[in-house]
């Protein structure tokens, strides 16, 4: 995220214990106790996290809910060596609300914009290698 835009984890990820990691953040970004809301506290930095849980098989979703302006990354990340700013390393996969896919530093027009108010889901197949994210209607 950059600048103060904050994100709310799926009602599901309470249910499934899997919350926002606290232990595994850039030092400017805040998670809140419960583990379901993040915010950036640098204005011209990125910041990150990871979840408390990882994924190394099947298939798996999560939404986010945009719930302040600023710009916003989602996505996917190896807890093995990830950069926690999204996207910026071979290991990651981050989608923007530039409308833009990135991994490795490469960007790529992708879906739509999105910010404030929006829920962004972001789905894996560890099976077949894919990965995407749905905002309103894209897939």
């Amino acid at each position: 995220k950059k600048g103060t835009p904050g994100a709310v984890a799926g009602a599901g990820a309470a249910a499934s214990a899997c919350l926002l990691n606290a232990e595994d953040r850039d030092a400017m970004l805040a998670v809140s106790s419960d583990g379901l809301v993040c915010q950036s506290r640098g204005e011209r930095s990125w910041s990150g996290c990871r979840a408390t849980k990882g994924v190394y098989s099947g298939r798996h979703y999560y939404e986010v809910v945009v719930r302040d302006e600023g710009l916003c990354r989602v996505g996917w990340s190896c807890t093995l060596g990830a950069n926690l700013e999204l996207g910026t390393c071979n290991l990651g996969f981050g989608y923007g609300g530039t409308a833009k896919k990135s991994s490795g530093r490469r960007f790529e027009d992708y879906g739509e914009k999105y910010g404030k108010g929006d829920v962004i889901g972001c789905a894996i197949d560890l099976g077949s290698g894919a990965a995407g994210q749905a905002g309103g209607s894209i897939w």
